[in-house]
């Protein structure tokens, strides 16, 4: 996403059939980031069990866990993501105060 953050993109479908995979991912990867995101898709039925893990690893790995439902979601996080790359917190709390940007609420 920039030099300070990166975003690491999981679908709970792909991690259920594949429950190694973002294990051998963040153990190759080299996250000197400030800021690290793990962005989930909940695309399966049962996704509990394989959302408290990917809690922990979250936790684990210092991660920010942002779940979305579908790949319309996905995108406008990353996109919300980018806009506000390099804004001062001054400025993103006056267009907090003017719009909401979650996704629910559009």
């Amino acid at each position: 996403m920039s030099r300070s953050s990166c975003a690491l993109y999981l679908s709970l479908r792909y991690h259920q059939l594949n429950p190694n995979y973002i294990y051998e991912r963040l153990k190759t990867t080299k996250l000197p980031y400030q800021l690290k995101v793990l962005l989930v898709q909940c695309d399966v039925n049962d996704s509990s069990q394989s959302l408290k893990e990917l809690a922990r690893l979250s936790i684990i790995y210092e991660l920010t866990l942002l779940i979305s439902w579908n790949d319309e979601e996905s995108a406008k996080y990353l996109e919300t993501y980018k806009i506000m790359e390099g804004k001062s917190t001054e400025s993103l709390m006056d267009l907090q105060q003017y719009q909401s940007n979650d996704f629910l609420t559009k």
